[in-house]
């Protein structure tokens, strides 16, 4: 589902399966369920023009590697060539990315006489 209540403003709401499936039928390989929420908001500084996104993760009934698991654990799994440590817990993710043009614009970008700044952030719990 997408929102855009204005020109600037925009918003989704997705849910879809976690296990990668292109070119497979969905329903023969399912495994778990991702819900993806994401915001955008588009923002001027100095008359150029930049945009926020805030997005937020939550996925259930997948396997995963247990990246919160001991790396001893991790380590000699790998080097006794035993599976690495795997859980099925719940987990989520939260993500902040940021673009602002400091030159030129997004109708400039092409001719490469535009350029910016971005900002990435990102955590993943369980």
């Amino acid at each position: 589902m997408l929102l855009e209540p204005t020109e600037g403003i925009s918003a989704s709401l997705s849910v879809f399966g976690t296990e990668e499936t292109a070119g497979e039928d969905p329903f023969e390989h399912f495994a778990g369920t991702t819900f993806s929420s994401e915001g955008t908001f588009a923002h001027t500084l100095r008359e150029r023009p930049g945009a926020q996104t805030l997005g937020l993760l939550y996925g259930i009934d997948a396997s995963r590697t247990a990246i919160a698991a001991d790396s001893r654990l991790v380590i000699g799994s790998i080097l006794s060539g035993r599976p690495v440590p795997a859980t099925t817990a719940d987990t989520w993710a939260l993500y902040y990315n940021a673009h602002q043009y400091l030159r030129g614009d997004a109708r400039k970008e092409a001719s490469g006489s535009s350029s910016g700044s971005v900002c990435r952030m990102g955590i993943r719990i369980r």
